[in-house]
């Protein structure tokens, strides 16, 4: 019988035909979607591996970040004592009034420049204010 003007084993080959095709493009589809799976499965595999190195570089910088700033608390602790000491050391030197006054007593007594009486010389005022 023929439908169409065509033979129906014609017709069933070219059915038959675009099924294979099909199939084929489908195949062929999906080779490429597993083809770009397995790129994107190895990039976040080599991305998951460079993500925990630097996670791993991560934590160890920080620890050592952190001694370093116990280091600098320490130091910083140490130099407040210090500043501590000395500030109650330099409370106790003289201030400049203090020396002026020493300056100052130093001259009186100082004999090249200062005019002591002697005890006679005391005697003869006194004998001369008589």
């Amino acid at each position: 019988m023929v439908v169409f003007g065509k033979q129906p084993e014609d017709r069933t080959s070219q059915i038959v035909n675009e099924l294979v095709r099909g199939m084929n493009d489908g195949t062929r589809r999906m080779r490429f979607i597993e083809e770009r799976m397995k790129a994107v499965e190895m990039r976040l595999s080599t991305l998951e591996r460079t993500v925990q190195s630097d996670v791993e570089k991560f934590e160890k910088e920080n620890k050592e970040v952190a001694k370093r700033m116990e280091d600098v608390e320490k130091a910083v602790h140490e130099l407040q004592k210090t500043i501590k000491a000395i500030l109650k050391e330099i409370k106790a030197f003289a201030t400049k009034s203090d020396i002026n006054e020493l300056k100052e007593l130093i001259e009186i007594y100082n004999p090249l420049r200062s005019s002591f009486v002697t005890r006679e010389e005391v005697e003869r005022i006194i004998r001369e204010m008589k």
